[in-house]
């Protein structure tokens, strides 16, 4: 439905954001498991800042995706968990472990990111007419078009945010 979908939003967003500044596009139903996750962000920017977009880790869903690609941004192979102290306990231990560090994650065909996209304003107006809108599509849609254009992604190795999405 024209105007009720994430493409939409998304759009509306990023047309509020400055010129050569970055937005962070993130799904509703995610949660950041620290509190360092906008000085992980600004780090990442000041240390590329010609970088397409950044993406963090995650949980694997009930199965890993069939693309081994995308594993790398998984927090290991453990099954989904629930439980939210056990979540926050987990991203504090990768941030002290990882501070800072960050990851090309190659071109690959699956969804790079979608949970968690910071990307900056002139890239997005540079694939926005490319993108396809709709549910599940923007975020893939913008993953194959940084992958085109040979835009670089990379991995906030330090960042772990929970996507509880579809189980």
């Amino acid at each position: 439905m024209k105007g009720k979908d994430l493409g939409f939003a998304y759009r509306q967003y990023m047309d509020l954001v400055p010129e050569n500044d970055w937005a962070l596009l993130l799904d509703h139903d995610m949660f950041f498991t620290t509190e360092h996750w906008f000085r992980s962000c600004e780090n990442a920017i000041e240390r590329k800042p010609n970088a397409g977009a950044f993406c963090a880790m995650t949980f694997p869903k009930k199965e890993i995706s069939e693309y081994p690609e995308e594993k790398q941004w998984r927090y290991h192979d453990e099954p989904c968990i629930y439980d939210v102290r056990t979540i926050i306990q987990k991203g504090k231990a990768l941030y002290h472990k990882k501070k800072f560090k960050l990851k090309e994650i190659p071109s690959c065909r699956g969804i790079v990111m979608g949970f968690f996209m910071l990307i900056k304003k002139s890239v997005w107006m540079e694939i926005e007419d490319k993108i396809r809108y709709g549910y599940r599509r923007v975020d893939s849609s913008i993953s194959v078009e940084l992958n085109a254009r040979n835009l670089k992604v990379y991995l906030l190795q330090d960042l772990l945010v929970y996507h509880f999405g579809p189980k």
